[in-house]
């Protein structure tokens, strides 16, 4: 099950919240949530298939960095899980995103792969800037 947790901020105060009656000291950071966030499934990988459904997907398909595609090809990942297929497009387009799943689905590589993108891509966006 995929989840992704609605965001909200303890800068500040919010419906919902108010001071904790443990602690003497005043302060936002002493707060009590009552109510926890709003998760809300995203897709539910249900299928015993461990890869995606497609067996020609690939993960510059998925809109990872041509450098990740190929450097995960060569650790020996030809196509990704279907854990990784459903959180990469989310991640991608900078969304918040909280994975659970079976161990050994590829949650780690779900985080890391588009995040290893996002950091390329924002190389190359400051290489262009600094040209003159």
């Amino acid at each position: 099950l995929i989840l992704r947790a609605a965001m909200f901020s303890l800068a500040a105060p919010c419906r919902g919240v108010r001071p904790s009656l443990h602690t003497a000291s005043r302060g936002i950071k002493h707060q009590r949530i009552i109510r926890p966030p709003r998760l809300q499934p995203v897709s539910a990988a249900t299928a015993s298939s461990f890869y995606t459904e497609d067996p020609a997907m690939t993960f510059a398909e998925l809109g990872m960095h041509p450098d990740v595609d190929a450097a995960l090809r060569k650790a020996g990942f030809s196509r990704p899980s279907r854990t990784q297929a459903l959180t990469a497009p989310a991640l991608l387009t900078g969304k918040d995103v909280v994975i659970a799943a079976e161990t050994g689905s590829g949650k780690t590589l779900s985080y890391i792969a588009p995040m290893a993108t996002l950091m390329l891509r924002m190389k190359q966006r400051q290489a262009q800037a600094e040209r003159p």
